[in-house]
């Protein structure tokens, strides 16, 4: 990582952790729009205890492999991506750590604690 701090267009960059990844069961749901995959780092904790993975962001936390999807068509798609996340999830705007520095992008949480 070079140390750069990347805060525009959060709104254009998505941190994947669970089933919406490549080669998983709900990637369907972002393979219509074009974009860009990268590795990243999360910090924070997954809870796998229920049906899906539940990412809770923790600055401090451990270090969590992730992937990063990058498209400046992303923003067109948010309400049909918020809409399959349905009300147990939320989205919030963490640093996702790259190669090429901290990209501040959309990740989904759980709605409530």
């Amino acid at each position: 990582m070079d140390g750069t701090i990347l805060i525009e267009n959060p709104n254009q960059r998505l941190v994947v952790y669970g089933t919406l990844a490549p080669g998983e069961v709900n990637h369907h749901i972002l393979e219509p729009i074009p974009g860009n995959w990268s590795r990243c780092v999360l910090r924070g904790a997954i809870d796998r205890s229920g049906s899906f993975p539940v990412f809770q962001w923790d600055p401090s936390g451990e270090a969590l492999e992730a992937q990063l999807f990058e498209s400046p068509e992303l923003p067109d798609h948010w309400l049909r991506i918020d809409r399959f996340e349905g009300p147990r999830y939320k989205r919030l705007i963490v640093p996702a750590e790259t190669e090429r520095g901290i990209k501040m992008a959309n990740v989904y949480v759980a709605a409530s604690p």
